[in-house]
């Protein structure tokens, strides 16, 4: 996959304090989808390249296989988002966005990935660091 997502991470004292900003065309989110889900079906791990415009550093979105809950969380210049086979559905929900006729006159269209509506972390790991994924405008 071309990596032409840009992202920004403002870390803040603990992840829940933290920013993660991922942007993307259609295009690239809809090809993370088929990445997400090749990895998922390999039991792997592939990395993406990124363009960075925080003030931390990102090199690389690594998208892992993993155990339940689904993980965000960063370490060593990379994005680590490990996601669980059984919540592949629930993950997807944030990266997949409406048809373009379908979306709010509006500047711009994202989804805040998080824990807020799973306090018991089945979903989403308590400590998963906070994600607004952002859909560009082509």
């Amino acid at each position: 996959m071309r990596g032409m997502f840009n992202v920004s991470y403002n870390p803040g004292p603990t992840p829940l304090l933290s920013e993660l900003l991922i942007d993307g065309p259609r295009q690239d989110y809809e090809s993370l989808v088929r990445t997400v889900d090749r990895v998922l079906a390999a039991g792997g791990t592939t990395s993406i390249s990124v363009e960075s415009s925080g003030p931390v550093a990102i090199k690389k979105l690594l998208i892992c296989a993993g155990k339940g809950p689904n993980r965000v969380s960063v370490e060593n210049e990379e994005i680590i988002i490990s996601i669980s086979p059984e919540l592949r559905e629930q993950f997807v929900s944030f990266i997949e966005f409406p048809a373009d006729n379908d979306l709010p006159i509006s500047p711009g269209y994202h989804h805040h990935y998080d824990n807020l509506g799973d306090d018991e972390g089945r979903w989403v790991a308590l400590d998963c660091l906070p994600v607004v994924f952002s859909l560009l405008s082509n």
